[in-house]
């Protein structure tokens, strides 16, 4: 029973040493906004904040502090609205708020967003 106690412990242990952190940004301004459709016919709408108010610690798998968005034909509602949102804040300068999803899994190096709202 001991042995299986620390099997168990050891596993859990493992799996949350391999958790990926979210990172945040708040009341920034965007400062470019850019869509691009790849070879494979998927798109994607990337887009860099102001500095102003730094961006919290980055996860393992972003070395750039742009955000990406999975913008391709079959696009959810979801990232609709947020592509929505995102042109009518750099439209109006208005900042807005961001919390990512802690993985890479569109570009390579880019945490894809997943909250994003617009502030005063």
């Amino acid at each position: 029973m001991k042995n299986l106690l620390k099997s168990i412990f050891t596993l859990l242990m493992i799996m949350v040493s391999y958790q990926t952190n979210a990172s945040s940004q708040y009341s920034s301004r965007i400062t470019s906004l850019h869509t691009v459709q790849n070879s494979d016919g998927s798109s994607l709408t990337y887009f860099a904040l102001d500095t102003s108010n730094p961006r919290s610690t980055l996860p393992a798998c972003t070395s750039n502090p742009i955000w990406v968005i999975n913008t391709s034909s079959a696009m959810s509602d979801i990232a609709k609205s947020q592509v929505s949102l995102l042109l009518m804040a750099f439209s109006m300068g208005r900042p807005i708020n961001v919390i990512g999803m802690g993985v890479c899994n569109f570009y390579p190096g880019i945490e894809t967003a997943s909250d994003i709202w617009v502030t005063n």
